[in-house]
């Protein structure tokens, strides 16, 4: 059973849960123009292993260039939360 982390966004407006599909083995650098630029990290979670537990009204989204991938960001603070990948809709990072 995989574990249960917690997370949240930097003021606290958006919390969630996840559960990563391999623990931290998945960890991978994204090659998209916007990761890269971020010098993002990304771990996998099936779509139904993040749940919002507070702040979902306060997240706002973001889709660039051929909008397949979807970039959840805290409204509040701008912090970057997770995203849905554009290869595999059912997977998030």
């Amino acid at each position: 059973m995989a574990e249960k982390l917690s997370a949240h966004c930097h003021c606290g407006a958006v919390a969630f849960t996840v559960e990563l599909s391999d623990g931290f083995n998945t960890v991978r650098r994204c090659n998209c123009s916007y990761c890269r630029m971020r010098g993002a990290v990304a771990v996998s979670s099936p779509r139904s292993g993040i749940e919002v537990v507070r702040g979902g009204d306060k997240l706002t989204e973001y889709r660039f260039n051929t909008g397949e991938a979807v970039h959840f960001f805290c409204s509040v603070c701008g912090i970057y939360t997770f995203h849905q990948r554009r290869s595999t809709h059912s997977s998030m990072g």
